[in-house]
C-alpha cells in the first residue's frame, strides 16, 4: 500500500517541561513513486516551484526542496551509470 506524505512522530524528552513535545519526520522510504513522478515532470515542463509548492501543499507531489534532492541523487546516479562507476 503506498503512503504519500506519511510520517513518523518522535517524541522528545524535556526535563524542565511537562507538556508533551513531539518532532515528525516524514518517512523517505514509504515515498510514493507518483508524487515524485509529478514533481519532476511539472519542474521539467515549467521550472514553476509555486507550482510545486502549490501540488506540494494540496498532497500531490513532494516538496521543492525534496525535488531538488532527488533530482541531484538521479543525476549522479544517471552520470555514474553511464561512466561506468557503479
Amino acid at each position: 500500500m503506498a503512503q504519500l506524505n506519511s510520517a513518523q512522530i518522535y517524541p522528545k524528552s524535556s526535563s524542565s517541561n511537562s507538556d508533551s513535545i513531539s518532532s515528525t519526520h516524514h518517512v523517505r522510504a514509504r515515498e510514493c513513486p507518483l508524487p515524485i513522478y509529478t514533481a519532476l515532470k511539472t519542474h521539467d515542463v515549467n521550472r514553476d516551484r509555486s507550482l510545486i509548492d502549490t501540488f506540494y501543499n494540496l498532497d500531490i507531489s513532494i516538496s521543492y526542496d525534496r525535488l531538488m534532492s532527488v533530482s541531484t541523487e538521479t543525476t549522479v546516479l544517471e552520470r555514474s551509470e553511464r561512466e561506468g562507476v557503479v
